[in-house]
C-alpha cells in the first residue's frame, strides 16, 4: 500500500477525535486549496532515465523517484482537502475567527456549512489525481519496457554461465521488473479509491459533527433557561395553605 495512506488515516482519526484548532480566514486558500501542490514532471524523469545505463540499480533508483513524485503529489492534494474540511473558519464571514468543531460557533446556516467544505469534493481533485496517475503509469511502463538488464551479471557469472543461462537470468529479471510495475499501478488505483472514499466519509462526518455541536449548544442553552425558570419559582410557597374549597 502506498505510504501516504496511513498518514491520511492517522490525520483523519486525530482530527475527528481530538478536535481541530481554529484557523483564520484565508481568501487565497478559499479560491484554490491545491495551488501549493506541484504536479510531478514525468517528462523530466523520462529524460533522466533515457540518459542512464539500464541496470538493475539505475532502474531501482528511477522507480523510487517516480514513486516519490506521484505519491508525494497525491498526498499533497488529499492533505489539502482534509485540511480545508477541518478548517471550520472557512464557513465564517471574512474577518471572523472560530472553530466549527466547538459548540460556541457551530450553529450556522446550511449555506455557510456547505461553504466550509466547498471545493473538497472527491470529484474536485479526481481529475488532478487521474492525470498524474496516467503519467505515472506511462512512466513506470516505460521504465519496465526499456529495461534491458544491462550489468545483471558480474564478470565471474559471465565466464561461468552458458549463453542460454545468461539469457534466462536476464529474462527473469526483466519479467520481475515488469511485474513490479503492474503491481505498483494496481496498488495505486486501489489507494486512490480508498483515499477518495475516506475523503467522502470525512466530509459527511464533519458536517454531522458540526450539527451535533450545534445541538449540544442548544441543549446547553435549554439547560440554562430551565435553571432560570427554576430560580423564579424558588421564592414561591412550596405548598398551598387552606386549599380546601367549600360550596
Amino acid at each position: 500500500m502506498p505510504r501516504f495512506i496511513p498518514k491520511i488515516l492517522l490525520a483523519l482519526c486525530l482530527a475527528l477525535f481530538a478536535g481541530v484548532s481554529a484557523f483564520p480566514f484565508s481568501a487565497r486558500a478559499q479560491e484554490d486549496p491545491f495551488a501549493a501542490c506541484a504536479p510531478p514532471d514525468f517528462d523530466a524523469l523520462d529524460s533522466e532515465w533515457e540518459a542512464q545505463e539500464k541496470t538493475e540499480s539505475s532502474h531501482r533508483q528511477a522507480f523510487q523517484e517516480a514513486q516519490n513524485a506521484y505519491h508525494g503529489y497525491a498526498d499533497c492534494l488529499l492533505s489539502a482537502a482534509y485540511s480545508r474540511v477541518l478548517r471550520g473558519s472557512f464557513a465564517l464571514k471574512e474577518g471572523e475567527e472560530g472553530d466549527l468543531m466547538t459548540p460556541s460557533v457551530a450553529c450556522i446556516s446550511e449555506d455557510r456549512l456547505k461553504k466550509a467544505i466547498q471545493g473538497t469534493e472527491p470529484l474536485a481533485i479526481l481529475p488532478l489525481l487521474l492525470d498524474a496517475l496516467e503519467g505515472y503509469k506511462a512512466h513506470l511502463r516505460d521504465l519496465a519496457e526499456s529495461f534491458d538488464a544491462a550489468g545483471t551479471l558480474d564478470q565471474a557469472d559471465q565466464d561461468a554461465l552458458s549463453a542460454s543461462a545468461k539469457l534466462r537470468r536476464a529474462g527473469d529479471l526483466v519479467r520481475r521488473i515488469r511485474l513490479q510495475a503492474e503491481q505498483e499501478i494496481e496498488s495505486s488505483l486501489v489507494a486512490l479509491d480508498i483515499s477518495l472514499g475516506s475523503l467522502k466519509e470525512m466530509r459527511l462526518a464533519f458536517v454531522a459533527h458540526v450539527r451535533f455541536q450545534c445541538i449540544l449548544r442548544q441543549l446547553e442553552r435549554y439547560s440554562q433557561l430551565l435553571s432560570e425558570i427554576r430560580s423564579l419559582f424558588e421564592g414561591l410557597p412550596k405548598a398551598l395553605q387552606n386549599a380546601s374549597v367549600s360550596p
